[in-house]
């Protein structure tokens, strides 16, 4: 049987949140959430806007004070988020226990560092010199890994016809050529942490950033 690839800790079907204490911040983001107009923002932060652009009543409604996008969820988005809250916090001291358990068990590869002794992360992160071949064994092994985020933005095919050229970018470049991620969800345990490391540790060579 197939190990279950990671996954985000809980899912809205589409979406995300953003968290801050920094009001200004907050108001913006809900702005740019929301085409870049003032609706739903606090009154005393949208009479500001107001005042700024001298915007009347009339014209309030469609004036666009940031550029912004329409990434506003629904209701049944919020809906499947609110009922998972109640599973949040298990989910995340699962996470936190196998992250423990791969770092235990691959020691001489590279692993995130944090002052946070909680590390509770969506997949485990490592580098390696032969991501392309740990990925074919893995996957032989019906174990699933991925490339660690997008490595480098620039190195990606779009920046290059965007930009004429790649765009050397140290560290991420190092991520781009060695990053791999691997499992980490509510639904393995140790034990499948264990399985995934001997394959991962049969083929896998370190890489250390440099």
């Amino acid at each position: 049987m197939a190990l279950p690839q990671h996954f985000h800790f809980i899912s809205t079907i589409e979406g995300g949140c953003l968290c801050s204490n920094d009001h200004e911040f907050n108001q913006i983001s809900k702005s740019i959430r929301a085409h870049g107009w003032g609706r739903n923002l606090d009154f005393e932060f949208q009479k500001n806007l107001r005042s700024k652009y001298n915007t009347s009543d009339f014209r309030d409604l469609y004036t666009f004070y940031f550029p912004g996008y329409n990434l506003r969820s629904t209701e049944l988005n919020a809906f499947l988020g609110m009922m998972q809250m109640t599973i949040l916090d298990e989910y995340c001291s699962k996470r936190s226990i196998l992250f423990n358990k791969y770092r235990e068990e691959l020691l001489n590869f590279w692993c995130q560092e944090s002052s946070n002794d909680f590390i509770s992360s969506f997949a485990y992160a490592t580098l390696v010199e032969n991501p392309d071949e740990v990925w074919i064994h893995l996957k032989n092994k019906n174990i699933e890994s991925r490339p660690l985020i997008a490595g480098s933005i620039g190195q990606q095919p779009f920046w290059k016809e965007y930009n004429g050229r790649s765009t050397s970018l140290k560290y991420a470049e190092q991520i781009h050529l060695y990053g791999i991620y691997l499992p980490v969800n509510a639904d393995i345990d140790e034990s499948d942490v264990h399985r995934i490391c001997t394959e991962f540790k049969k083929v896998a060579k370190p890489y250390n950033f440099k």
